[in-house]
């Protein structure tokens, strides 16, 4: 048992348990009598490996399911499933879905064309006002059923239905130089030089460095870009705030010890990494940040004299955003023609029925979105098949 747990540890976290993490697993499984007089378990990364090691089978899923997702658009996703400690039956592999509430709708996972472990899935579409749950599943061999996330459906994968509308509230290219409220300190100036090729925008940008070496090398040094004072509303459940930047980051030992940070109200809120490869763009969401006045500054710091003859920070197209979340595009009712109570029932069938053969505006409804001047069988059919409520998936 010991060998066979520490293979599977190896194999999912590249390293091998320590003599004290398989003591503690011992203790864990009662394959070893506990030293201490308090047996407290497992410290959590060998309770997680423990977790991994033992699970029947392995999921994964791609692309990473976003936390923000268009209205009546159906979501594609790929899930691999392999056997770990055990296998799964094939042709159980699942799609669970709903929305918020009730039971589970189900749908098969289709296999991928020259695999046997991938499987391809839309995620149904969900509109304004729903809250969508799903996650995936599968028998294993040993009768249990296997799902990811593994604790469903006590956890599960969701999203927020909507579509972002960002306004800036301040942004600057710096074509025009620094207008009221910018300021720079230290090595931070406008220029035109010292930057990678393919610019973000325009001839101009704020750099730290000098212009006549393209770099910060002279001596330890530390300097300030710092944005006009900014007014940040409360942030309700669909407002939030953002700065994106293009720049290139440029550092001694690729930023491991000099600092690029972005500082609000003179602490430090975020660490910006190197770009190494030219201009970069970068969002930054700012829901750290509370509401009311405050002032964001870009901060360089080369902590010493040495090694600074890297390029520095050039920093073009800046912006901060306020972001709102918006959604009217709600689930379609079409059968709903007798009294708009998006429940098709037995009141739009007797609807269909009286204006059989001549036009209702309410109840012509195929085909969609040119209706044929005329209530017939179609219509019928319309409402047959929507039978019931029309929320939820």
């Amino acid at each position: 048992a010991c060998a066979l747990f520490q293979a599977n540890f190896l194999a999912h976290t590249g390293r091998r348990l320590t003599p004290d993490e398989m003591k503690q697993w011992l203790r864990l499984t009662g394959d070893a009598p506990s030293t201490n007089s308090k047996n407290i378990g497992p410290r959590p990364n060998v309770l997680e490996a423990l977790r991994v090691s033992t699970m029947p089978v392995h999921f994964s899923v791609t692309p990473q399911i976003p936390w923000l997702y268009s209205p009546g658009q159906s979501l594609s996703a790929t899930v691999e499933i392999t056997d770990n400690a055990g296998t799964w039956i094939r042709g159980t592999e699942r799609l669970r879905y709903r929305d918020d509430i009730g039971d589970f709708f189900s749908l098969a996972l289709n296999p991928v064309a020259g695999s046997s472990t991938k499987f391809e899935v839309d995620i149904p579409a969900f509109y304004c006002g729903e809250s969508p749950e799903f996650y995936f599943e599968v028998l294993a061999s040993d009768d249990t059923i296997r799902t990811e996330p593994y604790d469903a459906p006590q956890n599960y994968y969701s999203y927020k239905v909507g579509v972002d509308i960002a306004t800036p509230i301040i942004t600057s290219n710096f074509e025009n130089g620094l207008s009221n409220g910018w300021s720079t300190f230290g090595l931070w100036h406008l220029t035109d030089v010292c930057a990678p090729p393919n610019v973000c925008e325009g001839s101009k940008w704020a750099y730290f460095g000098d212009d006549a070496s393209c770099n910060y090398d002279q001596g330890s040094v530390f300097g300030w870009l710092t944005m006009p004072n900014t007014i940040f509303e409360d942030e309700g459940i669909n407002l939030r705030y953002a700065l994106t930047i293009c720049h290139w980051l440029e550092r001694e030992l690729g930023g491991s010890f000099e600092t690029a940070d972005l500082y609000v109200d003179g602490l430090s809120n975020f660490e910006f990494e190197d770009t190494n490869f030219g201009w970069e763009s970068v969002s930054v969401d700012l829901d750290f940040i509370e509401s009311g006045s405050h002032t964001l500054a870009l901060y360089f710091d080369s902590r010493d004299a040495q090694a600074n003859l890297s390029r520095g920070w050039v920093v073009d197209e800046l912006t901060i955003s306020k972001i709102v979340t918006e959604c009217t595009l709600i689930r379609p009712c079409p059968g709903d023609c007798a009294n708009g109570d998006r429940v098709v029932d037995v009141l739009d069938l007797l609807e269909i029925l009286a204006v059989w053969g001549i036009n209702s505006s309410a109840c012509d409804m195929i085909p969609e979105g040119a209706p044929n001047g005329i209530i017939d069988v179609f219509d019928l059919l319309e409402v047959l098949s929507s039978w019931g409520s029309c929320d939820g998936p």
